[in-house]
């Protein structure tokens, strides 16, 4: 059974007579100490990082911007922040705000997200393309969130407003494409699916998860050339939700499995799925992956451990790379980029903040 299969009731292997052997990372055995500090850490302070950061204008650190949101005056607000010069670069916002989060920039400088502002007396999610230019695109209401993007600008979510439907139909949510060129692409070939796109690669590939018939909520990976297709699950999964894709073709993401747990994965190009969970944790999500197949995300059982997972090293806590009392307790990486760079959430001497670990180089610097 090779790549992502179509069939017509389940979450892909879950519900078809033939399942295909999942394989599972034995994570017991994690690298208890760095030989050398790998990491230096970045204060981010009260921002919090999102899935998606980038090179704008070049490559290299200083052209390393990242996306995210932290408080202002009590309103959650959306920023794009350049380490290297520590430049803030606050978004717009809509009208009558409640408040607004940055989930995404790319190489142009280009950034998306959401905005909650008042509207009949009620916050209302509006799905937002921020350009670089300056100018704010509100690519509709009704709870829409944009949620990736690429660096040629193709942006991806969830809205309600593509299908039309009569008054007291019930209202279903679709995953969109949407371009400045092309304009929308519902993704969702049936009318009454719920589905929601969460992330986009440079080739176009777009991953998410939608609602089947028997109410399973599925993964799925989709393209122009191909259509939808449904991702592989394990046969103790209940819910599949993958967060991110790379240029490669791997997906990463998390499993809701039957006996209340979650469990990070990774399906590779054939469509393989790859667990990623510790057989002790209670909890575990890979949550963003580049190009050579670095995965953050976290694991644990009440308490949340921030970690990476590579080929070459599997599964490795966050705070094992950087020097020993630190101050710093790291919670979950958010995104990683091709450089290794790792942006995440974590607490500084016992005070939430937003970090950012870059790899030291063979200078020390």
């Amino acid at each position: 059974m090779d790549g992502p299969i179509n069939v017509e009731n389940g979450c892909g292997a879950l519900f078809v007579s033939r399942l295909r052997t999942v394989s599972v990372v034995a994570l017991g055995a994690f690298v208890a100490i760095c030989s050398a500090q790998e990491y230096r850490v970045i204060d981010l302070g009260p921002m919090r990082p999102e899935r998606r950061m980038a090179f704008v204008g070049g490559t290299g650190f200083e052209n390393l911007v990242i996306a995210g949101h932290s408080d202002v005056n009590g309103v959650e607000s959306p920023l794009l922040f350049s380490p290297q010069n520590n430049q803030v670069r606050w978004l717009s916002t809509l009208p009558q705000t409640r408040f607004a989060l940055a989930y995404g920039v790319n190489s142009s400088g280009d950034a998306i997200g959401m905005n909650a502002n008042l509207e009949n007396g009620h916050a209302d999610g509006h799905a937002i393309f921020w350009s670089h230019e300056g100018g704010v695109i509100d690519l509709g209401g009704g709870g829409a969130v944009a949620e990736g993007l690429n660096d040629a600008g193709m942006v991806v979510g969830i809205g309600p407003w593509i299908h039309s439907k009569p008054i007291g139909a019930p209202s279903y949510t679709h995953a969109f494409a949407w371009t400045r060129a092309e304009g929308f692409i519902d993704l969702t070939p049936d009318p009454t699916m719920d589905s929601h796109a969460l992330a986009v690669n440079g080739l176009g590939q777009v991953v998410g998860t939608a609602t089947r018939k028997n109410a399973a909520t599925c993964g799925f990976v989709w393209s122009k050339t191909k259509g939808l297709l449904w991702l592989d699950a394990p046969g103790d999964a209940s819910t599949v939700v993958p967060k991110a894709i790379s240029n490669t073709g791997h997906i990463v993401g998390q499993l809701y499995l039957t006996d209340g747990r979650t469990a990070g994965i990774m399906w590779d190009p054939s469509g393989k799925p790859l667990r990623l969970g510790t057989a002790q944790s209670q909890m575990s999500d890979a949550m963003a992956i580049n190009n050579h197949q670095a995965v953050v995300g976290y694991y644990g059982a009440g308490v949340l451990i921030g970690a990476r997972w590579t080929q070459a090293k599997g599964l490795e806590r966050l705070d094992k790379l950087v020097p020993p009392n630190s101050g710093w307790t790291f919670q979950a990486g958010t995104a990683i980029d091709d450089d290794g760079n790792i942006a995440g959430i974590g607490e500084f001497k016992g005070q939430p903040h937003g970090f950012l670990l870059v790899p030291v180089k063979a200078d020390g610097k």
